[in-house]
């Protein structure tokens, strides 16, 4: 039953968020990825919290959305910024974090995966 209650909550945070997330994610699945990594990639959950104001060694994903529309260039989405950010997490650092994100995701993650996770974020 908690994989439908998952599916519920993040059906109706991307109803209600100011950011649509990518049609074609599995929200469920970007879930996974984020919370247990895959492979040899780390999970997100390990560096990115999911509480506004808990310390974590890189952002909190809660508000993502508003935050990065402030930082990408006009002809950039908040999808794409994201997507950068994990495929080239040392294109851009967010003022007063420490470049120390694992930079190895493209080698574990299909772009379904990205896309799921994406999503998942974007749900949030």
């Amino acid at each position: 039953m908690r994989p439908i209650f998952t599916f519920l909550l993040l059906i109706a945070a991307a109803l209600i968020g100011g950011c649509a997330t990518p049609t074609s994610a599995n929200l469920i699945h970007g879930e996974a990825l984020y919370t247990q990594g895959k492979g040899e990639a780390p999970a997100c959950l390990n560096c990115h919290t999911l509480e506004a104001e808990a310390f974590g060694l890189g952002p909190t994903m809660i508000g993502i959305s508003s935050r990065a529309a402030v930082e990408i260039t006009p002809d950039q989405t908040v999808e794409d910024y994201l997507r950068e950010s994990i495929l080239n997490p040392n294109q851009f650092l967010v003022p007063g974090y420490r470049n120390i994100m694992y930079g190895e995701y493209a080698k574990h993650f299909s772009e379904q995966d990205i896309t799921d996770i994406i999503g998942y974020i974007l749900s949030l």
